[in-house]
């Protein structure tokens, strides 16, 4: 039996994960997310053989993109004052006659009593990417699974 490649169906989930990183971006730049744009340049894409042997869409980031997109709840532990640090100096937010630390602990203990609101940008991304992406997937699965099949029964 011949080997499932894949090619149109890697080339679909690259152009989608194209897409999805893009309108991520956008997203965070809508909701005014961009402070030193660390978590910009840490968002990626790859497209990947899993152990099943199909291809598989990875989208990787910092790891406060979860806290940006879903938010915090209130009353939980603060964020730690050396994740507030860097973007409490980029933001040139100053607390009258405070330091910089004693600002980002000023602000990670309010962060810990009143929560952050989530912004959802990762759902609002999928459906701006919308049908049309999910339609070519289909398509181009559609498409090997027909190139499988031209090799398996009619070679």
């Amino acid at each position: 039996m011949a080997a499932f490649e894949g090619k149109q169906l890697k080339r679909a989930l690259d152009r989608l994960g194209k897409d999805y990183v893009k309108e991520i971006i956008r997203q965070l730049e809508i909701n005014n997310k961009k402070a030193s744009g660390r978590l910009i340049k840490s968002i990626k894409y790859d497209v990947v053989r899993n152990d099943n042997n199909s291809w598989e869409l990875q989208i990787s980031s910092a790891g406060y993109l979860t806290n940006v997109d879903k938010g915090r709840r209130p009353n939980r532990k603060p964020p730690p004052v050396s994740a507030i640090l860097p973007w409490v100096k980029q933001k040139g937010i100053k607390i009258m006659g405070k330091t910089d630390k004693t600002t980002a602990f000023i602000i990670a203990r309010s962060i810990g009593k009143k929560g952050i609101k989530p912004t959802n940008i990762l759902a609002r991304a999928q459906l701006q990417i919308g049908d049309n992406r999910r339609q070519s997937l289909l398509t181009a699965a559609g498409q090997d699974l027909m190139e499988l099949f031209k090799k398996t029964f009619i070679q």
